[in-house]
């Protein structure tokens, strides 16, 4: 089975790493430093994590036991809603049921995921756009699209690959389509004006995904700037900032997605002291409780910012699965027992049991 790597990319992303590596952390050792002569001796898969942890399988299982959000003729969301307009940014979700299936080899889940990527496709306009979708909405439904494709060809799940890869016309529609060009130019000049590293890490993904499979040099030149531009921005003390300081939910999720990147691109040496100081910052972060201290946020925790569904971003769950990715790319012992208390607390809240006892009652 082919694998997709992302190596040019990488090689630009090394340079630009290098060349901020001593503005942002002077105290790393020469032999720490990041180099591209010392690649990875085993190559490491978002999937081979998917299919064999044993965490992530429970967790997996438990939350396939409760219903998916995923309705019938596939819509996520607000998209359920009749007299809604359709909105692609919610069925990137989609990867969720893939992934959780992949892991709890469930076959149901992994085909409601796939369901939920072709309803958004079925509800492309002729001009590859997705109604009133938003740039950066279409952005991260591609995104998520692509890594759904990227996980289910490294897992070699034949069945399904092929569903998932008629839809690739459709995505080379969307990005080839002059407005979407347009707004791609506009980021290129926005992006030193950009105030939130989340923002730029996760678009950087999206982008760096894009280019796997289309091969389409601008998307690799924009993953670069964008990741580029977030990292060197990175604090002594580890924070990607958030409007200026730090937020222990957009901090983890900027780790996941840099993780992310790190995988498919097959060079976690390159991110690897940026990834360390950030999750040294947020481990610090993590109450008795197993959940996150959020005083000091700047985005989440306290009433600041709206979410798609129109309530607070609450900030005070730990993120359970960047915990698990770290565990495997150099994470320290305690990040699987951070990553199962995380996910006991979200259990116990939400049904009443911790992953151990929700996953025998099940």
């Amino acid at each position: 089975m082919k694998i997709y790597h992302l190596s040019l990319l990488s090689l630009l992303l090394a340079a630009s790493l290098l060349s901020c590596q001593g503005k942002v952390d002077q105290t790393v050792h020469a032999s720490e430093s990041i180099s591209l002569q010392q690649p990875q001796s085993q190559v490491l898969t978002e999937a081979q994590i998917w299919m064999s942890d044993p965490l992530l399988k429970q967790y997996s299982k438990v939350l396939l036991s409760h219903p998916l959000p995923i309705d019938s003729q596939g819509a996520m969301g607000e998209n359920q809603i009749s007299g809604k307009p359709f909105r692609v940014g919610w069925q990137r979700e989609g990867f969720k049921a893939i992934a959780y299936g992949l892991s709890a080899q469930d076959h149901s889940a992994i085909e409601k995921g796939i369901q939920a990527y072709a309803f958004a496709f079925r509800n492309q306009t002729s001009d590859g756009l997705f109604g009133k979708s938003s740039h950066p909405e279409i952005v991260s439904f591609l995104g998520s699209y692509g890594r759904s494709l990227l996980l289910l060809r490294d897992s070699n799940q034949r069945d399904y690959i092929s569903q998932l890869e008629q839809y690739l016309p459709n995505l080379k529609r969307a990005v080839h389509n002059a407005q979407m060009r347009q707004k791609e130019s506009e980021l290129r000049t926005m992006i030193p004006s950009i105030h939130e590293s989340n923002q730029l890490i996760w678009a950087g993904l999206d982008y760096s995904l894009l280019y796997q499979v289309t091969s389409d040099s601008r998307f690799k030149e924009l993953a670069t700037l964008c990741l580029k531009t977030a990292v060197e921005r990175q604090t002594q003390a580890g924070v990607f900032p958030e409007k200026g300081g730090g937020d222990t939910h957009y901090q983890a999720v900027s780790l996941e997605k840099l993780i992310l990147f790190s995988l498919y691109s097959r060079q976690s040496h390159l991110t690897q002291n940026y990834l360390s100081r950030g999750f040294n910052w947020l481990s610090q972060k993590i109450m008795a409780d197993y959940t996150m201290n959020t005083q000091a946020n700047t985005r989440t925790g306290k009433k600041q910012e709206l979410g798609p569904s129109k309530q607070f971003k609450e900030g005070r769950y730990g993120n359970p699965e960047a915990y698990i990715f770290w565990s495997y790319l150099g994470g320290n012992p305690n990040s699987r027992q951070r990553a199962k208390g995380f996910i006991n607390r979200i259990f116990q809240e939400k049904f009443g049991c911790t992953v151990s006892q929700c996953y025998v009652s099940r």
